[in-house]
Formats: structure tokens, C-alpha cells, sequence
């Protein structure tokens, strides 16, 4: 929300320092935590595949350094019936092999998404689309998308959503060739065969070692930079190689922020609120989180500034929306009240002894898991065992067979409320909790289509209270703040609330 054994990452270190005078001017050296489970933009989920993604690929619209949306594949759009319909006119772009670039790839893209045999989890993404639930669920066979001509696109919606065009700045939106997928399924942009409509272009990906980025030669604003990113899951060696100024930025663990703010590095640390949040999810079909009690026990039993303290940074919550995103009341949510927990255990009326809490291991994680531990055992006398994981194992168990007790966090895909509510309506493939509710899935609705902003907080503020106070199928924790060290070398090192890292906005100018 990723990680290579930890002897790796010596021999990785001793590799580098064998080939540091190999490196070109103006290349951009990073790492990921892990490998990517996916880059079929149908199928992924995680941030690992997101970062490489947005800089091979390019949708119709796109977010820069500032979180302004752009252009993008479109060079403008309308909109049409008060919100209902957007007519998109295409640039005259083309893929990395010089292949044009058309409306029908969108056509194609989408209906790939929502095609039920894909099994993509973000197909719920598109459901504001007409048709597009009926066709996901095998109930039609059209969307409202229409090829008017090569260049331009007609999308009908459900409803009006004025925010529609940051939507298809996401992964999932982005074009698809048809003769690829055909021909190499999910494997369609792996190098060599791979065709990209961003500015980078998948020139190599080393497995375990590295992803090479270069510019796409056919993108409309040509790219001339190379990027190299180093699969590195051990923090200490992360380091390690930003000291030795082999790599230019790296993301900091919050347990490592106070120590390194004292260092000779502290100049160097970039720190911002994100629009990520932390949670803990239930499976509400499992005992004994099938009760509400035990769920808001549960809840009711965690200190979250205790949480926060301990990890080094975040903001204390219990709300679900965001600050800085429209939408966010820090009033919303069950404030911790030990004692009124253990009444809720007792009103359950059966003993609980032991669970267990799953999660993808991390050194940060695990600190936050070890906390919980230790205040569910303090307030509630339950114990937990914890059960860490691999990322992409964990990612597929919660898939599959969600645990009845994890923890996970979620990133914004886009800056509205929206998509931090429809993450749990009972329709999203990201929704691991097995809890549906029909009056928050139409708040939710109700507010994505509501242009008085008083009437649309209030919406959001009801379907808060369901998620948070009343039914629980999550315990929200904290929102995250983004820390990153970075060379400053590097110019325009700014993923903003999204996180969005887009080299073809940084400059490495030493």
C-alpha cells in the first residue's frame, strides 16, 4: 500500500558501487519498496504499479506537480446536459511505436475494465458511466461511450458529475491496444513489446534489481531524461545509498523522521499531507467482527494520538475524509473511551481471547500493529497475533478471503470526497470488508451528483456517521504525511497531496 528479501539489498549496494561512474547526466536514480504486482492498468491496485504507470501511460486528462488538472491524451473537453455528458476531443498523439492514438483505444480500455472476465477490482471506477454496472455484471452489452470519430469521445453518465474529468486522470482510465492485450494478455506493456502513451516508455525491467524508464520518443512533448528505479524494502540500506548520493530521493518511514531532522540531512527533508488515510478493516461476516459491538469495542479501545506518537508522524482521526479535502469533519467518529469498550464486550456477551490482525510487513507497519497489539490487550485484555505479510500475498488474501481482522490504507485517486466514500459502497472491488449498506451506497450517490456544496457536505456528513460511528466496518486511524528525502539537485520534487510522482516535472540539474 512491498518488499525483496533483506540480502539483496547488500549485493545491490555492492553492485552500485561497482558501476557509480556508468551513471549519464541528468539520470534520475529512485527506488520502490517491491516489485509491482501489475502494470495491465485494468488490473492494478497498488502504489508500486501507480508510479510506474503514470509515467509510461497517460489518460485523457492529467493532474501536475501542483495538483492541477491538465490536459492530457485530450486537448480540451465539453461539457454537456449539465454535468451528464462529456464530449472529449483527442490530441493528435501517438504510442511509443508511432501507432495513432484514438477514441477507440479509450472504447476498447474501458470496456476491458468493465468486462466481468478481466476481474479488475477498480471496475466500480467506471460506474458513473451509463450501462457501465449492467455491463460489468453481465446484465448488458453497451456503455454510454461513443467513438463520434477517431479524435473524439462522448461519455454519458448516470448522473451529472462535475468532477468527472479528474477521474479519468487515473490509471484505470488510461487507453488499451487491443492488439496487444490480444496477443500477450496482461503482459501487454512489458518490455520489449510494450507500446506507451506517456512520456516514458518501459525500457527494461530487471527482476528483483531494477525499472528503466526513458523517454517516449513519439510522446507530444518529447522527454529526453532516463529514470532508474531500484527494488530496495530495507530501510537502513535505502539510506545507505541516499548518503552515497547513488540514489536522489527515497520516501521516509515517520519512525526515522525526529532522528533524521537532527542529522546533516535535515535540510533535505521534504514533507507534505497526503490524501492517504490508515484503517483498520473488518470482515463483517466473520465472528466476531459479524457484531457491531465487538467492532466498535474495538474501535472505541485504540488511542490514536497514542498510534501517531508512536510512528513518528500522521494525523490523529476519526473520520474517514481527509483535511484539505472538501468533505472533512474531524467532529465524525468514536472517540477513545476504553471503559465504554469493555461495556460493548460485555453487552456481546461472548468471551473473545485471541485474534488475529493481517498486514503487509513494513517497519512502519509493523510498529503500528505492534501498537494495536499492545492497546487491545491493555484496554480490552484480548490478544492478538499478528500476522505479517509479503505485500502482493497479503494483497491477493484480502482479494479472495479477507481476514476477519486487517489493516490497510488507501491513497486518493483523485482529490474529491468521492473516492474516499465509494471505496466502501457495496459495489467497489476495493471494498474487503463484506459490508453493504443500501443508505450509505445512496448518500454516496446522492452526493457525487449534489452541486450545492452545504446540501453535498451534509450528504457526506450523514454517510461519515454510518461508516464511523454506527456500523463500523472500519476503524479509521490517521491520515499520513508524505516525507521524502531528495537531492537538491532535483527541481520540481513535488507529488503534492496525490503523491504523484511525475519525473517528466523534475529536473536533475547537478
Amino acid at each position: 500500500m512491498r518488499h525483496a528479501p533483506k540480502k539483496f539489498t547488500f549485493i545491490l549496494m555492492i553492485l552500485f558501487l561497482s558501476c557509480s561512474g556508468k551513471r549519464e547526466k541528468g539520470e534520475i536514480y529512485g527506488i520502490i519498496g517491491s516489485e509491482p504486482p501489475s502494470l495491465d492498468p485494468a488490473l492494478a491496485t497498488d502504489s508500486v504499479s501507480y508510479l510506474i504507470l503514470n509515467n509510461i501511460m497517460e489518460g485523457l486528462t492529467k493532474f501536475d506537480e501542483n495538483m492541477n488538472l491538465l490536459p492530457g491524451l485530450a486537448e480540451r473537453w465539453e461539457i454537456v446536459d449539465g454535468g451528464k455528458k462529456f464530449i472529449f476531443h483527442l490530441r493528435d498523439a501517438k504510442w511509443s511505436d508511432g501507432k495513432e492514438i484514438t477514441a477507440d483505444d479509450f472504447l476498447y480500455g474501458w470496456k476491458r475494465l468493465l468486462n466481468p472476465q478481466t476481474g479488475a477490482e477498480y471496475a466500480y471506477f467506471l460506474y458513473t458511466i451509463k450501462g457501465a454496472m449492467d455491463f460489468n455484471m453481465g446484465r448488458g452489452s453497451e456503455i454510454g461511450v461513443h467513438v463520434i470519430d477517431k479524435k473524439t469521445l462522448l461519455v454519458e453518465l448516470e448522473e451529472p458529475i462535475v468532477f468527472f474529468p479528474a477521474m479519468v486522470a487515473f490509471m484505470s482510465t488510461y487507453p488499451q491496444r487491443e492488439d496487444l492485450v490480444e496477443k500477450y494478455g496482461e503482459r501487454w506493456l512489458y518490455p520489449p513489446h510494450g507500446a506507451y502513451s506517456g512520456p516514458f516508455v518501459l525500457k527494461r525491467w530487471k527482476r528483483d534489481y531494477s525499472v528503466e524508464l526513458e523517454g517516449n520518443p513519439f510522446y507530444y512533448k518529447v522527454v529526453s531524461k532516463k529514470v532508474k528505479l531500484f527494488v530496495v524494502s530495507d530501510v537502513s540500506s535505502a539510506i545507505s545509498l541516499y548518503k552515497k548520493k547513488f540514489i536522489d530521493y527515497m520516501g521516509i518511514p515517520s519512525f526515522l523522521i525526529s532522528h533524521l531532522r537532527k542529522g546533516v540531512f535535515k535540510d533535505e527533508i521534504f514533507s507534505f499531507p497526503a490524501f492517504r488515510g490508515s484503517y483498520v478493516g473488518f470482515n463483517t461476516k466473520k465472528e466476531p467482527f459479524d457484531s457491531p459491538l465487538v467492532r466498535k469495542a474495538f474501535a472505541m479501545a485504540i488511542d490514536k494520538e497514542e498510534l501517531v506518537k508512536v510512528i513518528g508522524s500522521g494525523i490523529p482521526t476519526n473520520s474517514w475524509i481527509p483535511p484539505g479535502m472538501f468533505g472533512h469533519n474531524p467532529s465524525i467518529g468514536l472517540k477513545f473511551d476504553p471503559a465504554k469498550a469493555k461495556e460493548l464486550l460485555k453487552e456481546y456477551g461472548k468471551e473473545i481471547k485471541e485474534v488475529s490482525l493481517y498486514y503487509n510487513y513494513t517497519p512502519e507497519n509493523n510498529l503500528i500493529a505492534q501498537n494495536l497489539q499492545e492497546q487491545w490487550m491493555r484496554n480490552l485484555g484480548i490478544k492478538v497475533k499478528l500476522e505479517a505479510m509479503e505485500w502482493k500475498a497479503f494483497l491477493q488474501t484480502i482479494k479472495l478471503s479477507p481476514p476477519p481482522l486487517y489493516r490497510l490504507g488507501w491513497a486518493a485517486d483523485y482529490p474529491d470526497p468521492d473516492n474516499f466514500m465509494t471505496l466502501f459502497t457495496s459495489t467497489s472491488g476495493n471494498n474487503h470488508t463484506e459490508w453493504k449498506s443500501e443508505r450509505f451506497d445512496e448518500l454516496v450517490r446522492l452526493a457525487r451528483a449534489e452541486k450545492n456544496p452545504s446540501k453535498r457536505k451534509s450528504l457526506y456528513d450523514e454517510a461519515q456517521k454510518i461508516l464511523v460511528e454506527e456500523e463500523l466496518p472500519i476503524i479509521s486511524l490517521f491520515f499520513n504525511t508524505n516525507n521524502y528525502l531528495v537531492n537538491p539537485c532535483l527541481k520540481n520534487f513535488n507529488p503534492g497531496a496525490l503523491d504523484i510522482i511525475s519525473f517528466a516535472f523534475i529536473n536533475k540539474e547537478c
